[in-house]
């Protein structure tokens, strides 16, 4: 058409999914580009359209490609919180952790939103969450300033667990307090670690910060 948009991208677009299904079993091309360079796939996922975009990958559409923005269609999914259409497209093998031209991910595209549900699709499915964008910043560090509870957990918990650290988050604040390891204190408690909790020494992460003169980790208890 005159604006550059093909009929396979126009039926991704509205939604109808008999005419993307006549077109596809015509041979239509699933990774044509439009005037923006975004493959069908792209338009699906932008106008949420998932049983479409479903089609279109069963039919071969590569969900790596993007459009001139450098966004791919998980890219979009995550900024804009679509997690059916997250979840379809890291089943279907899309990059978890494919930067964007300024090095966010699509982790800090889900965790610079609030969008949780895709924050702990795209964690379930191994994303690289030690990875900084341009400026430098972890998706720990971005989430840190987003007022989402639930979001700093998941990344804490992910965090801990590239250390090693899995579970008993209570009885390894205790351990940490003790250490002065203030910096992997402050994870087990963004973790859920419960700083009120007695061992059967009937020692508390407070106690232990006292005991062994660690300021700043008391302060970090404390508040």
């Amino acid at each position: 058409t005159a604006n550059w948009e093909s009929a396979l991208h126009l039926a991704a677009e509205k939604g109808y999914k008999d005419c993307l299904e006549l077109l596809l079993s015509k041979g239509a091309n699933t990774n044509c580009r439009n005037a923006n360079g975004a493959t069908p796939l792209i338009v699906a996922t932008s106008n949420t359209q998932l049983e479409c975009a479903r089609l279109l990958l069963e039919a071969g559409a590569d969900c790596s490609l993007t459009s001139s923005d450098g966004r791919n269609a998980l890219h979009i999914a995550c900024e804009s919180g679509y997690a059916d259409c997250t979840r379809l497209l890291l089943e279907k093998g899309a990059q978890h952790s494919a930067p964007l031209p300024d090095g966010s991910t699509p982790l800090h595209l889900a965790v610079h939103n609030n969008h949780t549900e895709c924050l702990r699709l795209l964690l379930e499915a191994g994303a690289d969450i030690q990875a900084q964008d341009g400026e430098g910043h972890t998706v720990l560090q971005v989430t840190g300033s987003q007022n989402d509870k639930e979001g700093l957990k998941l990344v804490a918990s992910a965090v801990l667990a590239k250390r090693g650290i899995t579970h008993n988050y209570s009885e390894n604040l205790i351990q940490s307090a003790k250490e002065g390891n203030s910096a992997q204190l402050q994870l087990l408690l963004m973790a859920g670690a419960d700083a009120s909790f007695k061992n059967e020494q009937q020692q508390t992460a407070l106690s232990e910060a006292a005991a062994n003169g660690h300021t700043h980790s008391l302060i970090l208890l404390i508040e």
